[in-house]
């Protein structure tokens, strides 16, 4: 399973450089927290970054592809699955691809949407499971159904063996848990988006710190530590590091 950020803030992906597998940006997301596409594009390089087209997509998308590609092999144009008026974008997405673009088709939210973006030859597909569950649906079950759709690489002839589900819209450590479950549960490894506030919550628990705590204050150094027989008498020995 890979772990990609959601962020536009290049701080962030500095500070977690050495966990994430990927960035991905939507337009909402560059306007709340800014950033420089081009910087984040050439600071991610070589991995994958996902920027996003709207307005008119296949246009955009071109000119995206053609300003930020030289700055990241690995760049990938978002175009959602539908448009603001309830229309498809599918003929735009293969328009696209036969361009050789590399596409995220974003704003996916059923098994059959999943199915139809996959068919297409998307290399990524976004999968918003957060808010899926914000109207009631069970984003466990499809993503457990997404995921053994994406891993089957002979499902179209079109269908290239590298395609992977992002599961989006993560707002707590616990929906993180829930969805990574649910990958392993289905036949293929696939990824998960987070913002950074989410990926600094994993890593924080009450009682690692005290257990860690409690072995610092224990521990001696091991200029200490040399020549004794008995590592209980290292604690009536002064600290080396300590002060006057």
């Amino acid at each position: 399973m890979k772990i990609f950020l959601d962020t536009s803030r290049v701080e962030e992906m500095k500070r977690w450089s050495h966990i994430i597998d990927g960035v991905t940006t939507n337009p909402s997301i560059l306007q709340k927290e800014g950033g420089n596409i081009e910087e984040i594009c050439e600071l991610m390089n070589p991995l994958p970054v996902s920027v996003e087209s709207g307005g008119d997509f296949y246009t955009e998308a071109m000119d995206l592809w053609e300003w930020l590609h030289p700055l990241n092999e690995n760049l990938a144009i978002k175009v959602p699955f539908l448009k603001p008026n309830g229309q498809d974008n599918l003929l735009v997405i293969d328009s696209l691809i036969k361009e050789g673009l590399t596409i995220n088709c974003t704003a996916v939210f059923n098994f059959n949407q999943v199915m139809l973006a996959t068919k297409l030859g998307c290399r990524y597909i976004s999968l918003f499971v957060g808010r899926i569950d914000d109207e009631g649906g069970d984003a466990e079950d499809i993503v457990r159904d997404c995921c053994d759709l994406v891993s089957i690489s002979s499902f179209s002839d079109r269908n290239k063996p590298d395609q992977e589900l992002i599961l989006g819209s993560i707002r707590s450590p616990k929906d993180f848990d829930r969805y990574a479950k649910a990958i392993y549960d289905g036949l293929g490894f696939s990824i998960i988006t987070v913002p950074p506030e989410v990926l600094q919550k994993m890593i924080q628990h009450k009682y690692a710190q005290e257990t860690s705590k409690q072995f610092e204050n224990d521990y001696v150094p091991v200029v200490t530590l040399k020549g004794l027989k008995d590592t209980q008498k290292a604690l009536e020995i002064p600290h080396p590091l300590a002060g006057d």
